[in-house]
């Protein structure tokens, strides 16, 4: 029986089950992003074993806790900022009744999810190329989701801004973060929480013991429709956080 790599090791201590077909198409994936990491900077991880740890396993703490958050039928989620895909490719791998949008707004990242996707043949992913600032504007993805993601260092109170825009009254943002930092965060973040009509609905730890640590997922639920006021321009919310209740 051939040894498990620390993907199938992570997985299955989440409670994650991958078919040997999901788990070529992350072999796929990681062989994929090493080779176009040589001529365009996607990430700053190179060994196969922390691409698999810090991208695919991190991606997939959200595995366990998505399905209570989405509708049972066409469950429709936006990774923001996904970078060179993630936490939206291993999502779209792992759950395939699973449609997800991959927004970003670097455009060699775009052409490297363009092509993963094609390579992978996932027909439940699809790229889009820009920022959450404006794509919460656009008619069809305005409060177009039932759940947004996001895996970034940007403050929580600027998270919640750019996401909530695109979430659906009755759907989630779902903060991929520190649990060290998270506490913190989230008492900052009270006041843009009120402005955006939302709450913080748990807070659920991440880690995977021995493989990840100090992970932590914050889930803020929408309580109704986002002020036209939001998502302001590109960067404002990064700036200048909400302080204040709007």
């Amino acid at each position: 029986m051939a040894e498990q790599t620390l993907l199938q090791q992570g997985a299955d201590a989440l409670g994650v089950h991958l078919s040997p077909a999901q788990i070529a198409m992350f072999s796929s994936l990681s062989e994929a992003l090493t080779e176009w990491n040589r001529q365009v900077n996607l990430t700053g991880l190179v060994d196969p074993d922390q691409i698999e740890l810090k991208h695919f396993l991190d991606s997939l703490t959200l595995v366990p806790h998505l399905p209570g958050l989405l509708p049972t039928q066409r469950a429709r989620l936006i990774d923001v900022g996904s970078g060179p895909g993630f936490p939206g490719l291993p999502l779209a791998i792992a759950l395939p009744y699973l449609h997800v949008t991959l927004l970003e707004a670097t455009g060699k990242k775009v052409s490297f999810l363009r092509h993963a996707v094609e390579l992978l043949g996932l027909e439940n992913a699809r790229p889009l190329h820009g920022r959450a600032e404006e794509a919460g504007r656009l008619l069809d993805h305005r409060e177009a989701y039932d759940v947004a993601v996001v895996r970034a260092l940007a403050g929580t109170a600027a998270l919640t801004e750019l996401l909530l825009s695109l979430v659906r009254v009755g759907g989630y943002a779902v903060l991929m973060k520190k649990q060290s930092n998270v506490e913190e965060e989230v008492a900052d973040a009270r006041p843009a929480l009120e402005a955006l009509s939302a709450a913080v609905e748990d807070v659920i730890p991440a880690d995977v013991p021995g493989l990840l640590e100090d992970r932590a997922l914050v889930v803020i639920k929408k309580l109704s429709v986002t002020s036209e006021r939001f998502p302001r321009r590109p960067g404002v919310p990064q700036r200048r956080p909400l302080r204040e209740s709007a």
